[in-house]
């Protein structure tokens, strides 16, 4: 059992990539430095940073993983395209589907 749900997220596998690198402290240890970037406190940059290096490491480690990520994203851009560009007959885009609720697409004149 997880104290924290969102602890699954980040896991290997969780979303189709091996984990990246893990670091810790000191901020030097047998001549690897941690990257700037984690030690930056910029949340956006440091998910950019951790993104770009699990690609990375299951480009070269899992080029089998990786292909299947690869058509995973395609599938997924396609189905959100097709979502955006489809309109209600009343003019209004249809809702796309994501974790919040969808919202009434009533107008009240």
């Amino acid at each position: 059992m997880l104290g924290n749900a969102a602890s699954t997220e980040e896991e290997s596998f969780s979303h189709g990539l091996l984990e990246h690198p893990q670091y810790t402290r000191p901020a030097v240890w047998r001549g690897r430095e941690i990257p700037p970037v984690l030690l930056s406190g910029h949340h956006g940059e440091i998910a950019r940073w951790r993104r770009e290096q699990a690609e990375a490491v299951t480009r070269a480690r899992r080029p089998d993983l990786w292909a299947r990520h690869q058509t995973g994203n395609q599938t997924t851009r396609q189905r959100a395209a097709r979502s955006r560009d489809r309109l209600l007959p009343n003019g209004w885009r249809a809702a796309v589907q994501n974790r919040m609720p969808a919202r009434s697409c009533r107008r009240d004149a």
